[in-house]
């Protein structure tokens, strides 16, 4: 990693107050499987909807038409999967202040109660808005071109090998902060929901 670090500079990673962990878990549902740019465009959509420029609102997507949220750009899925994170929150099933308290494990169980939020969106949930520093999401694909581009390798790792190349990296207790150096590597011109 020195040389990725000497090469990008000091981390920049973005650790979200409070106010912005609703925000933070759209983000991650909206850009499941599909490209940083197209989930931007609908997350700027949503925050305008919710009467900001800088986040989405929990009001904003209860108050919003499943056919206007549909007009965004949003699947029937990520709509339902929106609908149940407002749901939870409102009844008590989910609570930000039970997922500061949280280990690892036990706040990506939390979220992964939520429809349609699973490990790659708790991870980010953990990295951005939880401030988490040793989160390792080897699913996800910028973090495996990262490490294919940074290691020159001829392919794609797998999840278990970008576990092995962190553990015998030893990026632990600082997986987060590797991950951020890999996007970096993997996205140079930067990833605007993160």
């Amino acid at each position: 990693m020195r040389h990725l670090i000497s090469r990008i500079g000091p981390c920049t990673l973005l650790i979200r107050d409070k106010a912005r962990w609703f925000d933070t878990l759209v983000n991650g549902v909206v850009s499941q499987q599909i490209s940083s740019r197209a989930a931007s465009a609908i997350v700027g959509r949503l925050r305008q909807t919710s009467g900001s420029s800088s986040m989405v609102t929990q009001s904003g997507i209860e108050t919003t038409d499943d056919a206007v949220l549909r007009s965004m750009g949003l699947s029937r899925a990520k709509i339902a999967s929106l609908r149940d994170l407002c749901l939870r929150l409102a009844d008590g099933r989910l609570n930000f202040d039970l997922l500061t308290d949280a280990s690892d494990y036990e706040a990506i169980k939390m979220l992964d109660d939520v429809r349609g939020i699973g490990a790659w969106t708790a991870q980010m949930a953990l990295m951005f808005a939880l401030g988490r520093m040793d989160i390792l999401p080897a699913t996800d694909i910028g973090v495996q071109r990262g490490i294919m581009r940074a290691y020159q390798l001829v392919a794609m790792p797998s999840p278990s090998t970008v576990q092995r190349i962190a553990a015998e990296r030893g990026w632990s207790p600082y997986s987060s902060i590797a991950c951020w150096y890999l996007w970096c590597v993997a996205e140079p011109e930067g990833n605007a929901l993160w």
